[in-house]
């Protein structure tokens, strides 16, 4: 009777809820429901998740500001007088620039 008292008691141990139990049972629920999705999951590059949110932190908070305006103003006078090709080498000549300049 004392054996059958703790077989229950371990019995209800391994029934518990716990964060690990929801997550394996979360898991295997998404596995079964989106198999491409969660195939796919684990090759996703996450480690790029921290240069894209601030790069958009970045951006909105040059637009807030006004300097995106004052870029687009700039870059649309240049283009008019110097066409699709000296749009197109002055954003090279730029991007090598501000490029080298950044790393310093």
């Amino acid at each position: 009777m004392h054996d059958e008292s703790w077989q229950i008691g371990s019995q209800q141990e391994d029934e518990r809820t716990t964060l690990l139990s929801i997550c394996s049972t979360t898991h295997e629920w998404l596995q079964g429901t989106f198999p491409t999705f969660m195939a796919v999951m684990p090759h996703l590059p996450f480690a790029v998740v921290p240069f894209a949110f601030t790069m958009v932190v970045l951006v909105q908070a040059l637009a807030s500001t006004g300097w995106v305006e004052l870029f687009s103003v700039g870059w649309y006078h240049w283009s008019e007088k110097t066409g699709t090709v000296g749009s197109i080498g002055g954003m090279g000549f730029l991007s090598v620039i501000l490029c080298n300049v950044s790393i310093w």
